[in-house]
């Protein structure tokens, strides 16, 4: 992952020294991260020049992919950390309406919506087959308003 980053900072940065002063790296140690990677692709992926770097071919099309790569890492770390917190995911919860009060106890908003915390939730009937215990309610977190 490290080379992934690298290589997107010095792209972005047309430098090694700028790319360097952004992810607060030494400038050798972002030199020898870019090498390594040519090496391990056998391709170089940049033509040094005078005034910075310009990506070769085989260097733009290395780059699309890691920007893919850094963007789906980006959003599997912020899916985990909602799941993590309780912002995202699925509760099933099946129950007679008579016992939901006292298993499931909340204060009522309108539409039958629920508030616990920063977090809303809403009551409805499980869509699909008929559930197997009567009165069964799907909950799903919604982000409060």
């Amino acid at each position: 992952m490290r080379h992934l980053v690298v290589v997107v900072a010095v792209a972005d940065q047309g430098g090694v020294l700028r790319a360097a002063e952004r992810l607060r790296l030494a400038q050798p140690a972002v030199t020898r991260c870019l090498r390594e990677l040519e090496h391990i692709l056998g391709v170089q992926l940049f033509v040094r020049g005078p005034r910075g770097v310009t990506p070769t071919p085989s260097g733009e099309a290395f780059l699309e992919h890691a920007r893919a790569v850094l963007a789906e890492l980006r959003r599997a770390g912020e899916r985990v950390s909602g799941l993590a917190a309780g912002a995202l995911g699925t509760v099933r919860v099946g129950t007679l309406p008579a016992g939901s009060s006292v298993l499931l106890p909340c204060r009522r908003t309108p539409k039958g919506a629920h508030r616990w915390g920063s977090t809303s939730r809403s009551a409805t009937r499980s869509p699909g087959p008929p559930p197997t215990a009567p009165g069964s309610w799907a909950w799903s977190p919604r982000s409060a308003r």
